[in-house]
């Protein structure tokens, strides 16, 4: 062998190389063809196993090993996978010129992972991802600032390792890929001054692992520019494909990026405060460009609030005059300054607007529960964060109506997001009470007699040894009292759907209403008329209306019909002017 090409090493431990033979080929036009060979080696027994794959490989550039001992060779004279089995039977599989962005740019780096998915490094830095048959599945987002690729490898728990000219990127593999980037295009940020120095920018993000951010800026004092791309970002006839490119082609020097990302270590959360120094350029206006990138499908970044210091007034100022005079000394201190300064301004700002965190109205999502806590309320962990924000609000005028019906019908509405029927047996049932000398109860010390008392009779049905008299006892208590601390609350759902929230609504109940009293809980019934409909809350479902004979309904078709079978009018009827006699 004169020159190896690449190594690996398969499932049974053999090694394997690629490379070039001493002697060539000579083909039937007698020119010299280079002889490229795989050669596999026992290691164990340190013996030659076999050598294969010449009359196929032109100018391979690496090989592999994936699953069952089978090896792939990317070759730039082959726009597709050399796949030989263990054997060393050849089969050729996948094709690269259908993937978008590789045209004609040649393969030269390669890796597979321990499920078989394989990884080819393309001439313009592209990194695409293949399954074992040389399907094409995805491609691999990189962040920008990646440089030239040098090296590629996958360790043993999957994941992705790119070395570069500007150091390693890990990445975890999926089954697929984001294809492609989503950018973020600022408008003209104008400060006013000319050769502004520009000093930090703060963001506030959800970035969880898996995710990267990055930030391009530019900042110049061109007026000129500064009209032209606020006409392309106002444009209303272009699309935002379009005022992008046109934005890349005015401003074709951004500085950047700025990388952010969480490890995988981590816990991303969406209070993730990324802080970066505008290191070069000046100027009075600044414009901002950020991309967001995945690396899982179930991972998305998003930024909720973005903040631009200016002028750059930093820590540097209250030092010496000689911490100054060295600019690359200068540069350093500052940017290593500006840490304290970045969490020491946070701290100050947190502290001046503390009076956020006691308003439902301002108080961030996270802390809601803590503020509910001061009022003693618990928030239900389902509720949407408008509705924990309203309940708060309202704490203080629940608290002066606490334990009346109007207090439990608004807890209940808030809860339901439906105002309940509450019934009360006290002010629903009214005794008959008989006012003739005194206050009576009917069924209490009170009779109906009419004046004078002739005395007692017996009916037309009444039958003589049959009928008989007794004198009872009757209790001077209130026949209302066991009513009169139970009441009803009714609810306009469906059985199912009150039986899905019943258990937060007695609790509500049972936290709510007075000790001594008792409640029933129940949905409306929907059966028509009757004992259970209440008017405005009941609908009633497959209404019919009264027939008089056969075709005639109340309230519409009615006639008055000649003879003995028609209709008979009294004194009191009434006849209108859309009446007709017949």
């Amino acid at each position: 062998m004169e020159m190896p090409v690449d190594i690996t090493i398969n499932e049974n431990g053999n090694l394997c190389i690629l490379g070039k033979m001493l002697i060539n080929v000579i083909d039937k036009n007698k020119n010299s063809i280079p002889n490229y060979q795989i050669f596999t080696y026992d290691v164990n027994n340190r013996s030659f196993i076999q050598g294969f794959g010449g009359d196929y490989l032109k100018k391979p550039v690496g090989l592999a090993a994936g699953k069952d001992n089978t090896l792939y060779v990317i070759d730039r004279m082959h726009n597709g996978f050399f796949r030989f089995n263990e054997q060393g039977e050849c089969s050729e599989i996948g094709d690269f010129s259908t993937i978008p962005d590789v045209g004609n740019m040649k393969p030269f780096l390669i890796t597979i992972d321990k499920k078989g998915s394989i990884f080819v490094v393309f001439e313009n830095e592209l990194v695409c991802q293949f399954d074992p048959d040389g399907s094409y599945t995805g491609t691999i987002t990189l962040p920008d600032s990646i440089g030239e690729i040098t090296g590629i490898a996958v360790d043993p728990k999957g994941r992705l390792y790119i070395s570069s000219t500007n150091g390693i990127v890990l990445l975890t593999t999926q089954q697929s890929f984001t294809k492609e980037k989503r950018y973020y295009y600022s408008r003209t940020l104008e400060s006013g001054i000319e050769k502004c120095q520009w000093h930090r920018l703060s963001l506030k993000a959800d970035l969880p692992p898996e995710t990267l951010v990055e930030v391009y800026y530019y900042s110049s004092d061109d007026q000129e520019l500064q009209q032209s791309i606020d006409e392309i970002l106002y444009d209303k006839l272009k699309s935002t494909q379009e005022k992008a490119r046109d934005i890349d082609n005015k401003i074709s020097k951004w500085h950047g990026p700025e990388p952010w990302n969480i490890s995988e270590k981590k816990n991303g959360s969406k209070n993730n405060n990324l802080n970066m120094l505008f290191k070069e350029g000046a100027g009075r206006y600044l414009w901002l460009k950020i991309a967001l990138s995945t690396f899982n499908e179930k991972a998305t970044p998003a930024i909720s609030q973005m903040r631009v210091f200016y002028p750059r007034i930093s820590y540097l100022r209250y030092l010496p005059a000689i911490y100054q005079e060295d600019k690359t000394s200068r540069e350093f201190l500052e940017r290593f300054l500006s840490i304290f300064e970045t969490v020491l301004y946070d701290l100050e700002t947190d502290i001046s607007q503390v009076f956020n965190y006691f308003d439902p109205d301002t108080v961030p999502q996270e802390f809601l529960t803590w503020l509910a806590s001061w009022l003693n309320l618990a928030l239900d962990e389902n509720w949407p964060e408008d509705k924990k924000r309203y309940f708060i609000q309202q704490a203080f005028a629940l608290y002066k109506i606490k334990g009346t019906p109007g207090g439990i019908k608004e807890l209940i509405r808030i809860y339901t997001d439906t105002e309940p029927l509450i019934i009360e047996y006290s002010n629903a049932i009214k005794p008959m009470v008989l006012t003739k000398k005194g206050k009576f109860k009917l069924g209490i010390n009170s009779i109906l007699l009419k004046a004078p008392v002739r005395g007692f009779r017996l009916g037309d049905d009444s039958i003589l040894g049959r009928t008989a008299l007794h004198d009872t006892w009757q209790s001077d208590e209130n026949p209302f009292l066991l009513m009169a601390h139970c009441f009803i609350v009714i609810l306009n759902f469906s059985e199912e759907k009150l039986a899905r929230i019943e258990k937060g609504v007695k609790q509500i109940l049972d936290d709510e209403k007075p000790a001594h009293t008792t409640y029933t809980l129940r949905a409306v019934q929907d059966k028509g008329l009757g004992i259970g409909t209440y008017v405005g809350i009941t609908k009633i479902s497959d209404y019919r209306p009264i027939y008089i004979g056969i075709n005639a309904a109340i309230g519409y078709n009615i006639a008055v019909m000649k003879g003995e079978q028609g209709s008979r009018l009294d004194r009191s009827s009434r006849l209108c002017e859309y009446t007709k006699i017949s």
